[in-house]
């Protein structure tokens, strides 16, 4: 855990990064503490990756300002893709509904940007497997442990009015 620990902070995004995965392997707490602090820190690459994988895996509400600052920061790329199904599953489970409505929009603004000549390619994937997944695992926390619970039916339903209409059909 010290080689980890130490490796954190060497000049290498790629060897620190690596090294907060490691110790996220083996020391959980340990791993989620560094990478806070690491997030105010300049970083890239495999050190960003494995930042937000450690934030996003603990579900701390606390850095949803960072998670989805940083995707918002992110230029229209395949980066922003790849950091795609991470804040969604982060979405799916923060309960802060003013950060989670901040969150999917930021999701909008990606699929909104993209040129139509590719949006056959990428809305698929961000209405389908994005959003409908965390409206899946909203609905899945709804009904086995908060029935009641009407921030998190707002929730659902926020991401539900994002969606396209069910009869819009996009073709050639």
């Amino acid at each position: 855990m010290a080689l980890f620990k130490s490796a954190t902070n060497d000049s290498s995004y790629t060897v620190s990064g690596f090294a907060l995965e490691a110790l996220s392997k083996v020391d959980e707490p340990a791993a989620l503490s560094l990478a806070k602090e690491l997030s105010n820190k300049p970083s890239k690459g495999q050190l960003q990756d494995a930042i937000t994988s450690t934030i996003v895996k603990s579900g701390d509400e606390s850095m949803a300002d960072v998670i989805i600052g940083n995707f918002a920061k992110m230029p229209l790329g395949n980066n922003k893709f790849n950091m795609l199904q991470t804040l969604g599953n982060y979405l799916a489970v923060l309960k802060n509904t003013e950060k989670f409505k901040q969150g999917v929009d930021e999701i909008i603004k990606l699929r909104d940007a993209v040129p139509e000549s590719f949006k056959g390619q990428t809305d698929p994937f961000i209405n389908n497997m994005v959003l409908k997944g965390i409206i899946t695992k909203k609905e899945s926390t709804l009904k086995e442990a908060k029935p009641t619970d009407s921030s998190l039916q707002e929730q659902i339903d926020y991401v539900k009015s994002k969606l396209p209409a069910a009869d819009e059909k996009k073709g050639f």
